[in-house]
């Protein structure tokens, strides 16, 4: 997670909401007339955030979702607050450091995330399998059981992920970045007041030097 010092994970729990995304989420809350009347927490997975979002079940999803032409044919998106980069998470004892590691192996990937979209690019080349898991709790599941030697997802998710698992010293985010991306809330594209109103609470988070409180929690 660029710009950010990583977050201490030890000791969460395996599906509770995690992450800088969840406070600067709550800002927005906090404020708006959502909060006051239905605030709701609504687990959404990589399969289904954008279909919840496009129908209003979610008025923002805080997950850190990368920023892509083709998901912005559907949802908006808040400016941009961080940067990250796609890289994988393995068992130290494979020594595999990269893609290129990984020829006749499997790799999973949370179905729909874009670390699945970029290692299906890899695949054919790279001479390895990708297996598509319903969710990042079966992705770092399927990589602790062997079924797969490593996984691909945004770094700052990685880290998250590691921390779940039940050896985390076991495993290591390792490779060149498959791709940089641009990170933001999610949020219904017909919606220009709402993504306004949370473009300026962001804003005031960075601006008042409230981000720097966060990051000391």
């Amino acid at each position: 997670m660029n710009g950010f010092k990583e977050v201490n994970w030890k000791g969460v729990a395996k599906h509770a909401a995690l992450g800088l995304t969840v406070w600067l989420a709550a800002q927005a809350a906090i404020s708006t007339a959502i909060a006051a009347n239905t605030k709701a927490d609504t687990p959404v997975t990589p399969q289904n955030r954008i279909p919840l979002v496009k129908n209003g079940t979610v008025d923002l999803d805080c997950a850190p979702n990368t920023i892509t032409p083709e998901r912005a044919e559907q949802v908006g998106f808040s400016n941009p607050y961080y940067v990250s980069e796609v890289r994988l998470l393995v068992n130290k004892k494979d020594n595999i450091r990269g893609l290129d590691d990984l020829k006749g192996q499997n790799l999973v990937a949370s179905a729909g995330s874009t670390g699945e979209r970029l290692a299906r690019l890899q695949a054919e080349k790279g001479g390895f399998r990708v297996i598509p898991a319903r969710d990042h709790g079966e992705s770092i599941m399927t990589l602790e059981t062997g079924r797969a030697k490593a996984s691909a997802l945004d770094d700052v998710l990685l880290a998250s992920l590691r921390a779940t698992a039940r050896e985390p010293g076991d495993f290591a985010i390792v490779g060149a970045p498959l791709e940089t991306e641009l990170n933001a809330p999610m949020l219904r594209r017909d919606d220009p007041q709402f993504k306004r109103f949370v473009d300026t609470t962001l804003a005031h988070v960075f601006s008042s030097g409230e981000i720097r409180r966060i990051q000391r929690k």
